[in-house]
């Protein structure tokens, strides 16, 4: 949420932040641990 969000840190370093609907899959992934695949 501090880095990705509208409000995030990334923003100030000029990365756009993630939409809601991204975000709230990105939020899914990490509380459930799921593996990433690469």
């Amino acid at each position: 949420e501090a880095a990705m969000g509208e409000e995030g840190y990334l923003t100030d370093k000029g990365l756009i932040p993630l939409g809601e609907e991204k975000l709230d899959a990105v939020r899914k992934s990490v509380l459930s641990l799921t593996e990433l695949k690469l």
